[in-house]
Formats: C-alpha cells, structure tokens, sequence
C-alpha cells in the first residue's frame, strides 16, 4: 500500500469561519419554517358566520342557529369551550398526536353526549398568521363538524 502523505499547499487559501457559522445557521432558518407546531396555541379564537356562509343542504332553521359569533377556548389543560354570542354551549377535553386533535364533548346545551360514538370527533388541524382550522377526519356530530370546520378560526390578540 502506497501512503500518501497529506499537506497543505501553499496556494490553498484559508477558509473563513464567518462562513462556517452562517451556512447551518441559514440552514437551520430555512428548514424551521417546514416544522409544525406540536399543538394550536392556546387562547380564545372567534370566527363569524353568515347565512350565505353555511352550504345549502343545511335545514333553514339549523342555518339560524348556526349565524352569529363563535367563540372557542383552547386550555393549557387541555380543555376547550366553544360558546355563540357569548353562550357557553359546549364544554370538552381534547387530545392531540401529529397533525391531528380529537375533541371530547362533556357538557353543555349542544354537546354531542347522547350517544357514545358521536362524543368524540377527530380532526387534522393547522394554524397559520393566526388562523386555526380544521379538516375533518371523523366525527359523527353533524353541528360540531360544521362548527369547527366551516370557516377558519382567528386567534383573539
């Protein structure tokens, strides 16, 4: 086996360490606007919705329910509240994994908790320059899936 020693030319030039430091550094910049949020941000988010608003193949009086402001509450605790025109109607939990946040009604006036397979709705969720939606994955409520995934949801400041 023949060795061949490794030197230094002369005429190489120093790299500049500037460079070294930029480079992951921009690196590292471009690549974390591709990563996701593990969860929404907590707070309170609103949205409102019009008659126009609401697809057609809803009842008429389904459809009046339905307009005016939401409000929902995303805990730390992982709780959430969705109240309209300032009525608590529906208290839960809600759990998430990835992309995705499954809600649990526990309570209130318009919680699905007649019957156990409609209690739980899963959705795929995004949040971005403070809009929250969701995209329906599975849920059995017909008004929350309505609710939560009819129009986008503003993050409250």
């Amino acid at each position: 086996m023949i060795r061949i020693p490794l030197r230094k030319e002369k005429h190489m030039k120093r790299q500049n360490p500037g460079l070294a430091i930029l480079l992951p550094l921009a690196l590292l910049f471009l690549v974390g606007f591709t990563f996701r949020a593990e969860s929404p941000p907590a707070g309170g988010y609103f949205m409102t919705v019009a008659e126009e608003d609401i697809p057609e193949s809803v009842p008429t009086e389904a459809k009046r329910n339905l307009v005016g402001k939401w409000e929902m509450t995303l805990s730390t605790d992982k709780k959430y509240q969705i109240s309209k025109d300032g009525n608590v109607l529906v208290k839960g939990s809600f759990d998430l994994s990835g992309g995705q946040i499954t809600v649990t009604d526990e309570e209130g006036v318009l919680a699905c908790t007649g019957q156990p397979s409609m209690e739980t709705g899963t959705y795929n969720w995004t949040y971005e320059e403070g809009k929250l939606s969701f995209k329906i994955v599975d849920d059995k409520c017909e008004g929350r899936r309505l609710v939560l995934s009819l129009r986008s949801w503003q993050k409250e400041d």
